[in-house]
């Protein structure tokens, strides 16, 4: 533990906060702007944990870094856009793309965003900014119909939990129980805490499914 948490503070002692197991009072401070943090969990004697400022805590850092040292690199190296940076986009993106959204399109055009205006804006947004907002890209009535798929999916089992098939036999089994949190422990980092399924085209569960590659495709294709 001594060894793995000096060399967390030679690198990383300008990016986070260190506190001593039984200096009461520095983990009380650290601890209170994250009351749903479980104390036991991160407060356990030999063992090193970290709390990141979403509240998300990672457990048994002494046994495995590779978790905290991606969140560390991370933070390290991404920053978030400056002020100016992001008015910037929404005014020269974001912004004009939204107002034609409630523009007139031509009859021949199934969505409003097939325009050759929002296409000019969406390629210029991909090509400065590297993304693209596009606001209600479907009609709600094919939303409706997605979400319908999806609940049913969900309701008939097909859908599972992200890290039931993913684990051991890929990441270590060392790591594997901390990777996916596989007692399901609240606040503890994990990679897969959403639901998934795989379906196709033709999957009689989603037979609506289709109808959002269908567009995306039809999107990038105008884009080309």
């Amino acid at each position: 533990c001594a060894c793995v948490a000096r060399a967390l503070w030679l690198d990383f002692r300008c990016t986070c906060h260190f506190a001593e197991l039984h200096d009461s009072d520095a983990v009380g401070s650290l601890l209170a702007a994250h009351p749903t943090v479980p104390r036991a969990a991160v407060c356990a004697s030999g063992c090193i944990a970290a709390v990141l400022p979403s509240g998300v805590f990672i457990a048994n850092v002494q046994r495995h870094q590779q978790i905290l040292l991606y969140e560390l690199q991370y933070a390290l190296k991404v920053r978030p856009p400056s002020a100016t940076a992001s008015g910037a986009i929404q005014k020269d993106y974001i912004a004009p793309i939204a107002r034609l959204r409630h523009a007139p399109f031509a009859p021949s055009l199934d969505h409003w965003w097939q325009a050759p205006a929002v296409l000019e804006l969406v390629g210029r947004s991909l090509s400065t900014a590297c993304f693209a907002i596009i606001d209600d890209f479907l009609p709600l009535s094919d939303y409706l119909l997605l979400r319908a798929d999806a609940r049913h999916l969900f309701a008939s089992g097909r859908m599972i939990r992200g890290k039931i098939d993913q684990g051991g036999s890929y990441w270590g089994d060392d790591i594997a129980s901390e990777f996916i949190n596989e007692n399901d422990i609240p606040m503890k980092w994990n990679a897969w805490g959403n639901h998934k399924v795989w379906v196709g085209d033709d999957d009689s569960d989603a037979k609506h499914v289709r109808i959002l590659p269908r567009w995306t495709d039809n999107l990038l294709s105008r884009l080309k």
